[in-house]
Protein backbone atom coordinates (compact mmCIF):
# COMPACT_ATOMS: atom_id res chain seq x y z
CA UNK A 1 0.00 0.00 0.00
CA UNK A 2 1.24 3.32 -0.69
CA UNK A 3 2.05 5.86 1.99
CA UNK A 4 -0.10 8.35 1.92
CA UNK A 5 0.89 12.18 1.64
CA UNK A 6 1.23 15.13 3.84
CA UNK A 7 -0.42 17.00 1.69
CA UNK A 8 -3.39 14.24 1.29
CA UNK A 9 -3.51 14.26 4.99
CA UNK A 10 -1.07 11.78 5.83
CA UNK A 11 1.28 11.69 8.29
CA UNK A 12 4.73 13.60 7.95
CA UNK A 13 7.59 11.80 7.02
CA UNK A 14 9.77 13.98 9.12
CA UNK A 15 8.61 13.82 12.99
CA UNK A 16 7.60 17.01 14.47
CA UNK A 17 9.97 16.41 17.46
CA UNK A 18 13.09 15.54 15.19
CA UNK A 19 14.99 18.14 16.09
CA UNK A 20 17.02 20.27 13.20
CA UNK A 21 20.02 22.17 14.19
CA UNK A 22 20.31 25.25 12.11
CA UNK A 23 23.69 26.43 10.94
CA UNK A 24 26.48 27.92 12.53
CA UNK A 25 26.55 25.84 15.85
CA UNK A 26 27.99 28.47 18.47
CA UNK A 27 30.22 26.96 21.11
CA UNK A 28 31.76 27.90 24.45
CA UNK A 29 35.08 28.32 22.57
CA UNK A 30 34.10 30.54 20.10
CA UNK A 31 32.10 32.95 22.57
CA UNK A 32 35.76 33.32 24.76
CA UNK A 33 37.47 33.80 21.86
CA UNK A 34 35.15 36.66 21.14
CA UNK A 35 35.04 37.89 24.74
CA UNK A 36 38.61 37.69 24.64
CA UNK A 37 38.85 40.36 21.89
CA UNK A 38 36.43 42.20 23.52
CA UNK A 39 38.00 43.01 26.67
CA UNK A 40 41.49 43.18 25.10
CA UNK A 41 40.21 46.82 23.73
CA UNK A 42 41.88 46.33 20.93
CA UNK A 43 39.02 46.22 18.76
CA UNK A 44 39.36 48.04 15.51
CA UNK A 45 42.55 48.39 12.72
CA UNK A 46 45.04 45.69 12.26
CA UNK A 47 44.43 44.22 15.71
CA UNK A 48 46.25 40.82 16.62
CA UNK A 49 43.19 38.60 15.75
CA UNK A 50 43.46 39.98 12.33
CA UNK A 51 46.89 39.84 11.79
CA UNK A 52 46.82 36.45 13.09
CA UNK A 53 44.11 35.09 10.46
CA UNK A 54 45.87 36.69 8.05
CA UNK A 55 48.87 34.61 8.43
CA UNK A 56 46.40 30.95 9.51
CA UNK A 57 44.54 31.48 6.54
CA UNK A 58 47.46 31.89 4.63
CA UNK A 59 49.00 28.80 5.58
CA UNK A 60 45.66 26.71 5.61
CA UNK A 61 45.41 27.77 1.66
CA UNK A 62 48.68 27.05 0.91
CA UNK A 63 49.15 30.66 -0.28
CA UNK A 64 51.69 33.71 0.51
CA UNK A 65 49.71 36.29 1.25
CA UNK A 66 46.41 36.87 2.76
CA UNK A 67 44.57 40.16 3.48
CA UNK A 68 41.69 40.28 5.73
CA UNK A 69 38.08 42.32 4.51
CA UNK A 70 34.91 43.08 5.76
CA UNK A 71 33.16 40.98 3.19
CA UNK A 72 33.36 38.22 0.47
CA UNK A 73 32.26 41.29 -2.33
CA UNK A 74 35.00 43.59 -0.65
CA UNK A 75 37.55 40.78 -1.22
CA UNK A 76 36.66 40.12 -5.12
CA UNK A 77 36.43 43.83 -5.41
CA UNK A 78 39.87 44.32 -4.34
CA UNK A 79 41.07 40.87 -6.69
CA UNK A 80 40.07 43.20 -9.60
CA UNK A 81 41.84 46.24 -8.70
CA UNK A 82 44.66 44.03 -8.49
CA UNK A 83 44.20 42.34 -11.89
CA UNK A 84 44.68 46.18 -13.17
CA UNK A 85 40.88 45.92 -14.29
CA UNK A 86 40.03 49.45 -15.15
CA UNK A 87 36.95 51.61 -16.65
CA UNK A 88 34.89 50.00 -19.04
CA UNK A 89 37.06 46.68 -19.54
CA UNK A 90 35.59 43.36 -19.38
CA UNK A 91 35.52 40.63 -16.77
CA UNK A 92 34.27 37.33 -17.83
CA UNK A 93 31.82 35.38 -15.27
CA UNK A 94 29.42 32.72 -14.53
CA UNK A 95 25.60 33.27 -15.77
CA UNK A 96 24.66 31.94 -12.53
CA UNK A 97 25.66 33.06 -9.15
CA UNK A 98 25.65 35.13 -6.43
CA UNK A 99 24.80 38.71 -7.13
CA UNK A 100 28.17 39.95 -5.56
CA UNK A 101 30.31 37.48 -7.92
CA UNK A 102 28.83 39.99 -10.83
CA UNK A 103 28.36 42.97 -8.97
CA UNK A 104 31.98 43.98 -7.74
CA UNK A 105 32.75 43.94 -10.86
CA UNK A 106 30.49 47.16 -11.21
CA UNK A 107 31.96 48.24 -8.66
CA UNK A 108 35.11 48.85 -10.71
CA UNK A 109 33.31 50.59 -13.11
CA UNK A 110 33.93 47.58 -15.22
CA UNK A 111 31.39 45.18 -17.44
CA UNK A 112 30.34 41.79 -16.25
CA UNK A 113 30.42 39.51 -19.45
CA UNK A 114 28.35 36.02 -18.37
CA UNK A 115 29.49 32.96 -19.90
CA UNK A 116 27.50 29.60 -19.61
CA UNK A 117 28.13 26.89 -16.69
CA UNK A 118 28.68 23.38 -16.63
CA UNK A 119 25.63 21.73 -15.38
CA UNK A 120 27.51 18.79 -14.02
CA UNK A 121 29.60 20.82 -11.90
CA UNK A 122 27.66 24.30 -11.92
CA UNK A 123 30.38 26.19 -12.27
CA UNK A 124 32.27 28.02 -15.35
CA UNK A 125 32.49 25.82 -18.74
CA UNK A 126 35.81 26.81 -19.93
CA UNK A 127 34.36 25.78 -23.64
CA UNK A 128 32.45 28.77 -23.47
CA UNK A 129 34.73 31.20 -22.47
CA UNK A 130 37.14 32.10 -25.47
CA UNK A 131 34.00 33.27 -27.14
CA UNK A 132 33.17 35.46 -25.16
CA UNK A 133 37.20 37.07 -24.52
CA UNK A 134 37.70 40.55 -26.63
CA UNK A 135 40.04 43.07 -26.41
CA UNK A 136 38.31 45.11 -23.37
CA UNK A 137 38.67 41.59 -21.66
CA UNK A 138 40.94 41.66 -18.23
CA UNK A 139 40.11 38.81 -16.28
CA UNK A 140 38.02 35.80 -15.24
CA UNK A 141 35.62 34.98 -12.41
CA UNK A 142 35.86 31.79 -11.54
CA UNK A 143 33.21 30.45 -9.16
CA UNK A 144 34.12 27.68 -6.41
CA UNK A 145 30.04 27.14 -6.13
CA UNK A 146 27.99 25.13 -3.58
CA UNK A 147 31.76 24.09 -2.29
CA UNK A 148 33.00 22.54 -5.42
CA UNK A 149 35.72 24.09 -7.24
CA UNK A 150 35.18 25.07 -10.56
CA UNK A 151 37.62 23.69 -13.79
CA UNK A 152 40.76 25.87 -12.99
CA UNK A 153 42.60 23.65 -14.82
CA UNK A 154 40.82 24.55 -18.08
CA UNK A 155 39.81 28.52 -16.75
CA UNK A 156 43.66 28.93 -15.68
CA UNK A 157 44.36 27.32 -19.60
CA UNK A 158 42.50 29.94 -21.27
CA UNK A 159 43.67 32.86 -19.20
CA UNK A 160 47.28 31.97 -19.89
CA UNK A 161 46.53 31.96 -23.50
CA UNK A 162 45.13 35.29 -23.45
CA UNK A 163 47.48 36.90 -21.26
CA UNK A 164 44.42 37.61 -18.30
CA UNK A 165 44.45 37.51 -14.95
CA UNK A 166 42.17 34.40 -12.78
CA UNK A 167 39.80 35.24 -10.04
CA UNK A 168 38.91 32.78 -8.10
CA UNK A 169 35.57 33.54 -5.63
CA UNK A 170 35.68 30.73 -3.04
CA UNK A 171 32.99 32.27 -0.78
CA UNK A 172 31.41 28.62 -0.55
CA UNK A 173 33.95 26.85 -1.07
CA UNK A 174 36.67 27.16 2.31
CA UNK A 175 38.71 23.93 2.22
CA UNK A 176 37.91 22.19 -0.97
CA UNK A 177 40.26 21.25 -2.70
CA UNK A 178 41.62 19.89 -6.58
CA UNK A 179 44.17 17.02 -5.90
CA UNK A 180 45.00 18.61 -2.21
CA UNK A 181 45.76 21.81 -3.90
CA UNK A 182 43.17 24.46 -1.70
CA UNK A 183 40.60 26.87 -2.70
CA UNK A 184 42.63 30.24 -2.65
CA UNK A 185 45.44 29.50 -4.48
CA UNK A 186 43.65 27.63 -7.56
CA UNK A 187 43.90 31.31 -9.38
CA UNK A 188 46.14 34.00 -9.60
CA UNK A 189 43.87 35.54 -6.52
CA UNK A 190 40.81 34.97 -4.55
CA UNK A 191 37.94 36.14 -2.40
CA UNK A 192 36.49 34.63 0.27
CA UNK A 193 33.27 35.33 2.51
CA UNK A 194 32.81 34.91 6.28
CA UNK A 195 29.03 35.20 6.60
CA UNK A 196 27.31 33.39 9.16
CA UNK A 197 26.18 31.25 6.77
CA UNK A 198 29.59 29.47 5.51
CA UNK A 199 31.31 26.65 6.24
CA UNK A 200 34.29 28.98 7.87
CA UNK A 201 31.62 31.43 9.50
CA UNK A 202 33.09 34.57 11.12
CA UNK A 203 29.42 36.69 11.50
CA UNK A 204 30.56 39.11 8.60
CA UNK A 205 34.03 39.26 6.81
CA UNK A 206 36.00 38.46 3.84
CA UNK A 207 39.75 36.99 3.21
CA UNK A 208 42.04 37.46 -0.20
CA UNK A 209 44.69 35.39 -1.08
CA UNK A 210 47.28 34.76 -3.77
CA UNK A 211 50.82 34.11 -4.30
CA UNK A 212 51.87 36.88 -6.36
CA UNK A 213 52.91 40.10 -4.57
CA UNK A 214 52.38 43.08 -7.11
CA UNK A 215 48.75 41.59 -7.04
CA UNK A 216 48.38 42.04 -3.73
CA UNK A 217 49.72 45.09 -3.16
CA UNK A 218 47.94 46.41 -6.04
CA UNK A 219 44.68 44.77 -4.43
CA UNK A 220 45.34 46.63 -0.72
CA UNK A 221 45.06 50.06 -2.60
CA UNK A 222 41.08 49.70 -1.69
CA UNK A 223 41.27 48.78 1.80
CA UNK A 224 40.82 52.13 3.58
CA UNK A 225 41.20 55.88 2.85
CA UNK A 226 44.63 56.66 4.80
CA UNK A 227 47.53 54.72 4.13
CA UNK A 228 49.79 52.58 7.00
CA UNK A 229 53.58 52.44 6.51
CA UNK A 230 55.52 50.68 8.45
CA UNK A 231 52.67 50.30 10.83
CA UNK A 232 52.33 54.22 11.55
CA UNK A 233 49.10 55.91 9.57
CA UNK A 234 49.51 58.35 6.62
CA UNK A 235 47.19 60.73 5.57
CA UNK A 236 47.28 61.79 2.26
CA UNK A 237 44.93 59.89 0.44
CA UNK A 238 45.77 57.85 -2.75
CA UNK A 239 42.86 55.68 -3.63
CA UNK A 240 38.47 56.23 -2.91
CA UNK A 241 39.28 54.37 0.11
CA UNK A 242 36.18 52.00 0.13
CA UNK A 243 37.35 51.48 4.12
CA UNK A 244 37.08 47.47 3.46
CA UNK A 245 39.15 46.29 6.69
CA UNK A 246 38.44 43.51 8.83
CA UNK A 247 36.71 43.53 12.10
CA UNK A 248 38.81 42.13 15.07
CA UNK A 249 35.77 40.45 16.61
CA UNK A 250 35.11 38.60 13.08
CA UNK A 251 38.59 37.56 13.11
CA UNK A 252 38.59 36.24 16.33
CA UNK A 253 35.73 34.26 15.51
CA UNK A 254 36.77 33.21 12.24
CA UNK A 255 40.09 31.76 13.95
CA UNK A 256 38.07 29.48 16.30
CA UNK A 257 35.89 28.21 13.78
CA UNK A 258 39.00 27.55 11.75
CA UNK A 259 40.18 24.82 14.35
CA UNK A 260 37.48 23.16 13.45
CA UNK A 261 36.77 23.57 10.02
CA UNK A 262 38.19 20.72 8.19
CA UNK A 263 36.72 18.07 10.88
CA UNK A 264 32.96 19.60 10.05
CA UNK A 265 33.73 19.85 6.48
CA UNK A 266 34.53 15.48 6.72
CA UNK A 267 30.87 15.52 8.51
CA UNK A 268 29.43 17.63 5.66
CA UNK A 269 30.72 15.60 3.19
CA UNK A 270 29.98 12.14 5.34
CA UNK A 271 25.95 13.62 5.54
CA UNK A 272 26.05 14.52 1.89
CA UNK A 273 27.83 11.47 0.17
CA UNK A 274 24.90 9.03 3.16
CA UNK A 275 22.46 10.97 0.71
CA UNK A 276 23.40 11.32 -2.73
CA UNK A 277 24.37 7.37 -1.94
CA UNK A 278 20.24 6.91 -1.31
CA UNK A 279 18.72 9.13 -3.43
CA UNK A 280 20.86 8.17 -6.54
CA UNK A 281 18.36 5.44 -6.50
CA UNK A 282 15.39 7.33 -7.69
CA UNK A 283 14.20 7.84 -10.86
CA UNK A 284 14.63 11.36 -12.35
CA UNK A 285 17.39 12.66 -9.21
CA UNK A 286 20.86 13.88 -9.71
CA UNK A 287 22.65 14.35 -6.95
CA UNK A 288 25.81 16.28 -6.86
CA UNK A 289 28.46 15.37 -9.20
CA UNK A 290 32.00 15.45 -7.65
CA UNK A 291 34.68 15.17 -10.58
CA UNK A 292 37.57 12.78 -9.91
CA UNK A 293 40.07 14.47 -7.82
CA UNK A 294 38.23 16.84 -6.40
CA UNK A 295 37.41 17.89 -2.86
CA UNK A 296 33.70 19.15 -2.40
CA UNK A 297 32.74 20.79 1.03
CA UNK A 298 29.32 20.72 0.15
CA UNK A 299 28.30 24.18 1.41
CA UNK A 300 25.01 23.45 -0.36
CA UNK A 301 23.18 20.37 -0.81
CA UNK A 302 22.07 20.64 -4.38
CA UNK A 303 19.81 18.26 -6.44
CA UNK A 304 18.73 18.48 -9.92
CA UNK A 305 15.83 16.77 -11.41
CA UNK A 306 16.24 14.81 -15.04
CA UNK A 307 14.46 16.27 -17.92
CA UNK A 308 13.04 13.49 -18.55
CA UNK A 309 10.26 13.58 -15.96
CA UNK A 310 9.17 17.21 -17.91
CA UNK A 311 8.69 14.27 -20.77
CA UNK A 312 7.29 11.77 -18.81
CA UNK A 313 4.52 13.99 -17.41
CA UNK A 314 4.44 16.69 -20.24
CA UNK A 315 4.62 19.34 -17.58
CA UNK A 316 7.52 21.74 -17.83
CA UNK A 317 10.69 20.66 -15.55
CA UNK A 318 10.33 23.94 -13.19
CA UNK A 319 6.84 23.18 -13.03
CA UNK A 320 7.72 19.12 -11.61
CA UNK A 321 10.41 20.94 -9.38
CA UNK A 322 7.78 23.19 -7.32
CA UNK A 323 5.71 20.26 -6.72
CA UNK A 324 7.96 18.12 -5.56
CA UNK A 325 9.51 20.78 -3.01
CA UNK A 326 5.99 21.92 -2.07
CA UNK A 327 5.20 18.05 -1.60
CA UNK A 328 8.89 17.84 0.12
CA UNK A 329 8.47 20.75 2.86
CA UNK A 330 4.65 19.35 4.06
CA UNK A 331 6.33 16.48 4.85
CA UNK A 332 8.74 17.99 6.86
CA UNK A 333 11.90 18.22 4.38
CA UNK A 334 12.94 21.87 4.25
CA UNK A 335 13.88 23.22 0.96
CA UNK A 336 15.38 26.31 -0.65
CA UNK A 337 15.60 27.23 -4.20
CA UNK A 338 18.32 29.78 -3.59
CA UNK A 339 19.18 32.45 -6.67
CA UNK A 340 16.10 32.06 -8.93
CA UNK A 341 17.38 34.16 -12.05
CA UNK A 342 20.36 33.59 -14.45
CA UNK A 343 22.42 36.60 -13.20
CA UNK A 344 22.03 38.53 -16.88
CA UNK A 345 18.26 38.34 -16.42
CA UNK A 346 18.52 40.05 -13.11
CA UNK A 347 17.14 43.69 -12.98
CA UNK A 348 20.28 45.88 -12.81
CA UNK A 349 21.37 44.31 -16.16
CA UNK A 350 17.95 43.99 -18.29
CA UNK A 351 17.37 47.61 -17.16
CA UNK A 352 21.29 48.82 -17.48
CA UNK A 353 20.76 50.64 -13.89
CA UNK A 354 24.46 50.35 -12.92
CA UNK A 355 25.25 53.65 -11.22
CA UNK A 356 22.51 55.69 -13.11
CA UNK A 357 22.07 56.92 -16.95
CA UNK A 358 23.20 53.06 -18.10
CA UNK A 359 26.67 53.65 -16.62
CA UNK A 360 29.28 51.91 -16.49
CA UNK A 361 27.81 50.39 -20.27
CA UNK A 362 27.32 53.90 -21.91
CA UNK A 363 29.92 55.95 -20.22
CA UNK A 364 32.65 56.92 -22.17
CA UNK A 365 35.22 54.03 -21.70
CA UNK A 366 32.01 51.39 -21.71
CA UNK A 367 30.08 53.11 -24.72
CA UNK A 368 32.12 50.37 -27.33
CA UNK A 369 30.64 47.33 -25.33
CA UNK A 370 26.94 48.29 -24.30
CA UNK A 371 24.89 45.09 -23.91
CA UNK A 372 21.77 43.61 -24.29
CA UNK A 373 21.61 41.27 -21.43
CA UNK A 374 17.88 40.44 -21.78
CA UNK A 375 18.22 38.56 -24.83
CA UNK A 376 21.45 36.38 -24.12
CA UNK A 377 19.94 33.08 -23.01
CA UNK A 378 22.21 30.45 -21.14
CA UNK A 379 21.28 26.79 -21.77
CA UNK A 380 23.13 25.34 -18.77
CA UNK A 381 22.34 27.98 -16.04
CA UNK A 382 18.52 28.05 -17.05
CA UNK A 383 18.47 24.84 -16.82
CA UNK A 384 20.03 25.07 -12.97
CA UNK A 385 17.00 27.53 -11.95
CA UNK A 386 14.46 25.92 -13.09
CA UNK A 387 15.41 21.77 -12.56
CA UNK A 388 17.30 22.53 -8.85
CA UNK A 389 16.93 22.53 -5.39
CA UNK A 390 18.31 22.49 -1.66
CA UNK A 391 18.00 19.87 0.71
CA UNK A 392 18.48 21.89 4.27
CA UNK A 393 20.01 20.76 7.69
CA UNK A 394 22.16 18.19 5.86
CA UNK A 395 25.00 20.03 7.71
CA UNK A 396 26.30 18.87 11.41
CA UNK A 397 25.53 18.47 13.88
CA UNK A 398 22.39 17.36 12.01
CA UNK A 399 23.07 13.25 11.40
CA UNK A 400 21.53 10.07 10.43
CA UNK A 401 18.10 10.27 12.08
CA UNK A 402 17.05 13.22 10.14
CA UNK A 403 19.12 12.31 6.90
CA UNK A 404 16.37 8.98 6.84
CA UNK A 405 13.44 11.16 7.74
CA UNK A 406 14.53 13.03 4.41
CA UNK A 407 15.22 9.72 2.74
CA UNK A 408 11.84 8.45 3.74
CA UNK A 409 9.88 11.34 2.51
CA UNK A 410 11.69 11.20 -0.78
CA UNK A 411 10.65 7.63 -1.20
CA UNK A 412 6.55 8.72 0.14
CA UNK A 413 6.97 11.42 -2.61
CA UNK A 414 8.20 9.72 -5.80
CA UNK A 415 5.96 6.49 -4.75
CA UNK A 416 2.58 9.49 -5.56
CA UNK A 417 4.51 11.22 -8.60
CA UNK A 418 1.74 9.60 -10.96
CA UNK A 419 -0.66 10.88 -8.53
CA UNK A 420 0.82 14.69 -8.32
CA UNK A 421 1.45 15.09 -12.26
CA UNK A 422 -1.00 12.85 -13.89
Amino acid sequence: MVEKLAVDGGPRAVPDGLTKVPWPLITDEDVAAVSAALKSGQIWGNAPNVISLEKEWADYCGTKYCHGTNGGTAALHMALAGAGVGAGDEVIVPAYSFHSSASCILHHNAIPVFADIDFATYTLDPKKIEEKITKKTKAIIGVDLFGLPANWDGINKIAKKNGLVTIEDGCQAHGAAIRAKKTGALGDIAGFSLNGSKNLPGAEGGLLTTNDKDLFDKSKILEMAVQIIDGKRTYPAYSFGWNYRMNELSAALTRSRLKHLDALNGKRRQNSEYLSSKLKKFDGIIPPYVPEGYTHVYHMYKIALDPALSEKYKVHIKEIRNGIVFALNAEGVQTALWVQETLNHQGIYTALRGYGDGCPWTCPYGSRVKRDYANEVYPSAQRLVDSTFNIEFFYPPNEKPYLDAVIHAFEKVWKNLDMLFS
